[in-house]
């Protein structure tokens, strides 16, 4: 995952962004003691949605407590340190880590592989032990980059290229249901939802630079109507995933998470698309 699942923070309430920063402060905590100083560089707001969900269904209220910050070991910020939720998406963050690690490595330019060939060992170790607790989470991410490698190798579509994100992220995020069917559904097809949106958004982000890499994406080319029919599918998705949480019970943080769906999904895909279509500009005129 790649950042793209955030709030709009101007709309949160002051105690929602003091609980949404220390859930953020409570998976960088986690990470650097389940991985190690450097697994805190993968801190994202996809893991840090996932873990807010994981706490949102499950019965046991989270707790917190002040911890040195990382940045700055001179100020104690409020920290979450709800063990479950937070070592889950550590794992599941650790895991993509190595996976994007091992992309980059195939997909690089040549001058960018060392770097990748530097980050393997510490990616692998971190996928390794994450993998004991989450074999189901490491399953799912492996077939989602075998599958996506199919895809590109066969110059799929766009539908095609983001099922196999879309179908890892329903199996992560049917974990979260704790066995609960009416849950589990509404959980496994929001995850499948907001794997989808990522891989959209993503394909849009790096269209540009794909296009000067000489990278696989699914837009490079696309005329008018494709890049039309790209807005609609990317804000039906959204909708979808708004229809979907509707649906979903949730015992805390409701206000926030409501934020991240119904206004901070657009927000992001709003930006995203408008660098979308200044890039296709920008490439067209280099033409």
């Amino acid at each position: 995952m790649f950042g793209y699942v955030r709030p709009l923070k101007p709309e949160l309430k002051v105690k929602e962004f003091e609980i949404y920063n220390a859930i953020y402060c409570g998976l960088c905590h986690k990470l650097g003691s389940a991985f190690g100083v450097a697994a805190r560089f993968t801190l994202s707001y996809d893991f840090v949605f996932l873990a807010m969900l994981h706490m949102a269904t499950q019965e046991n209220c989270p707790s917190f407590k002040k911890c040195a910050c990382f940045a700055n070991p001179l100020k104690k910020k409020m920290c979450c340190t709800s063990d479950e939720a937070l070592l889950f998406s550590a794992d599941a963050a650790a895991i993509a880590m190595y996976f994007k690690v091992k992309d980059n490595i195939a997909d690089g330019r040549w001058w960018e592989r060392p770097l990748w060939w530097m980050m393997m060992p510490f990616a692998a170790s971190s996928r390794k032990k994450a993998a004991k607790r989450q074999p189901t989470v490491d399953e799912a991410f492996a077939e989602m980059m075998l599958k996506q490698r199919e895809a590109e190798e066969n110059g799929a579509g766009l539908d095609e290229a983001a099922e196999p994100t879309a179908a890892a992220m329903a199996k992560v995020f049917l974990l979260l249901s704790n066995g609960k069917e009416a849950q589990s559904r509404v959980l496994e097809r929001m995850g499948y939802l907001v794997g989808r949106y990522v891989y959209l958004c993503d394909a849009c982000d790096d269209l540009e630079e794909d296009i000067k890499k000489g990278s696989f994406n699914p837009l490079i080319n696309s005329n008018a109507a494709d890049k039309n029919s790209t807005e609609g599918a990317l804000y039906l998705t959204i909708a979808e995933i708004q229809a979907a949480y509707a649906l979903l019970e949730v015992n805390r943080y409701g206000e926030i998470l409501e934020n991240i769906v119904e206004l901070g999904l657009k927000n992001r895909a709003d930006t995203i698309l408008k660098k979308f279509s200044d890039g296709e500009k920008n490439v067209t005129a280099e033409i």
